[in-house]
Parts: structure tokens; sequence; C-alpha cells
């Protein structure tokens, strides 16, 4: 039951994604991740990061660097996360601060290097998608611990 709530969860975030047009349209994917990550184990956060990030990269053609990046931020936050003692919404909010940035730059920077020329980082969608997630993070974690809670 709890596969299928995370699951759940999963495609109306990514239904939101696509249909919400937020300032700077954060990857509101991120917030989801870090929280799973912090609530579950290393294994089942790489999993789920692999997984999502490929069927989100299936659905919206972006050529596989959703994958890419979403394993690398659970390999990070998922190490990071025992080396950083703060309570589990803070932590959220904080790898939100660092991962959201790290994952915009390298998605343009995958889109655009094909294209040649320079490459330009839009600062304020950066930003605002930073603190859109930050935002997200916590919401995120509460409803994960629901459906772990209500899952055992």
């Amino acid at each position: 039951m709890q596969a299928l709530l995370t699951f759940l969860l999963f495609i109306i975030t990514l239904v939101l994604q696509t249909k919400l047009r937020i300032i700077g349209s954060p990857d509101i994917l991120i917030p989801l991740l870090i929280a799973f990550v912090v609530v579950n184990e290393a294994e089942n956060s790489l999993l789920f990061a692999f997984t999502f990030g490929f069927i989100q990269d299936s659905l919206m053609a972006f050529g596989f660097i959703n994958t890419l990046l979403k394993t690398i931020i659970a390999v990070s936050a998922a190490v990071l996360k025992h080396f950083i003692v703060l309570e589990n919404s803070k932590l959220c909010m904080l790898f939100a601060a660092i991962f959201t940035p790290i994952s915009t730059i390298g998605s343009i920077f995958a889109t655009q290097s094909f294209d040649g020329g320079l490459i330009s980082v839009p600062l304020f969608a950066m930003v605002s998608s930073t603190i859109i997630n930050i935002m997200l993070a916590p919401f995120f974690l509460s409803l994960l611990n629901w459906i772990n809670r209500d899952g055992q």
C-alpha cells in the first residue's frame, strides 16, 4: 500500500508540474525526492530516484538527463543525511536549497550544450525555483510520513 500511495503522489506531482506554470517553472519532483531520501533507506531512495527520473524523462522527452540528475541527488542526499544533524523538515529544506540550483544548472547545461554557443543560466528562474522547492519540501515530508505511518 505504501508503494501505491507513493506512486500516486509521484503521478500527482508530475501532473501538477506539467500543468502549473509557476514563476521559474520549478522541478517539484526534487522536494519529493529529497523527502523520500530523508524518510527511507539509501537503496529504496536510489531505486525511487532512478525509476521516477526515468519515467519523467520518458514522458517529457528531456534526453534522460532527469534520470541522471535525480540519481545523483539521491546518492548525495543519502550520504549527506548521515553527516548533517538536523530535524527532518530542516534537513529537507537544506537539501532543497542545495540540490535545486544544481539540478537547474545541470539540466540547462545538458539541453543547451548540444545547441552550441553560449550557455546562459536564468538566475531569477533558478532562485524562484529554489524558494518554491524549499517551501514544498516539508509538505512532501509530512505526506510521506503520513503514508509511512498509515502503511505500518
